[in-house]
């Protein structure tokens, strides 16, 4: 008798550890990039599988009262951290453009172990000593500038020329998108990209590494995104036939390949 309870004791043991992993949460968390917030993620969203946990996050500085003269690259990953302190199982960022540099100082920053991968959207992705675009080109940042320039009075970078900021930044988008971007593009805090990251080596090169290029990208030129992805151990590529914002023109698109990464590193 004793016996039998202690082999349905075992049994029952070993299916709640099997439960709890199979119903492990997935987090897939929203980095935006620098001139947008949280909204530009909504179209992405709207095509993810329901199994997975969708959290978009807002950084510093996307309120026009804020100080912007205060905000860096460390306290935009501090943000990100409190963010994601309340998540429960893995954790997935998708980081888009300059939300790279942000997850990668968060990495130093954050509780590492939840972090399951990192998919770099057309993204910068510094390395340790780095600022965050510091792969960049001349081009890249010849194109920027076209629709952007420095605000020294209120420390931001403001959109001045509307039509070449959609010619640089989304140039394939259609008539409603473009009204779309309107809509969502803000002032961009000026000093993000001034700081070097800090994290910890040893913490980015145990997770899973994924880039989605977009390979009409004027302000990420597909040449910087290559230097990029060359300077990181990538287990996976995808490549997506658009300007700088897929999450707007592509947005289905790059709903399938999230929902494909997570699902893939979460069954590792």
């Amino acid at each position: 008798m004793n016996q039998s309870v202690k082999l349905c004791t075992g049994l029952l043991l070993s299916a709640l550890v099997f439960s709890s992993k199979s119903i492990a949460t997935e987090n897939l968390v929203f980095v935006h990039g620098a001139h947008f917030d949280a909204r530009s993620w909504k179209p992405v969203s709207s095509y993810l599988s329901s199994d997975v946990n969708v959290l978009a996050v807002n950084l510093p500085g996307r309120n026009a009262d804020e100080d912007a003269s205060k905000i860096g690259l460390s306290n935009s990953a501090k943000s990100l951290c409190e963010n994601i302190r309340s998540l429960e199982g893995n954790i997935h960022f998708a980081a888009h453009s300059q939300g790279g540099a942000v997850v990668h100082s968060a990495i130093g920053i954050c509780p590492s172990q939840s972090i399951k991968s990192i998919t770099y959207i057309t993204s910068v992705a510094p390395l340790v000593g780095e600022s965050a675009f510091a792969s960049l080109n001349a081009d890249d940042e010849k194109h920027y500038f076209k629709g952007v320039s420095y605000n020294e009075n209120n420390h931001r970078m403001e959109i001045r020329n509307w039509t070449h900021f959609n010619a640089t930044f989304a140039q394939d988008a259609s008539s409603s998108q473009t009204k779309q971007l309107r809509k969502l593009a803000i002032d961009e805090p000026a000093h993000i990209g001034e700081e070097a990251v800090k994290y910890g080596k040893a913490e980015l090169d145990r997770i899973s590494k994924h880039y989605v290029f977009a390979n009409q990208d004027k302000i990420i030129s597909l040449e910087s995104q290559l230097k990029i992805a060359n300077s990181l151990n990538i287990h996976s590529v995808y490549s997506l036939q658009t300007g700088h914002l897929p999450m707007l023109t592509n947005a289905k698109e790059l709903a399938m390949i999230l929902d494909g990464i997570v699902e893939n590193v979460a069954s590792d």
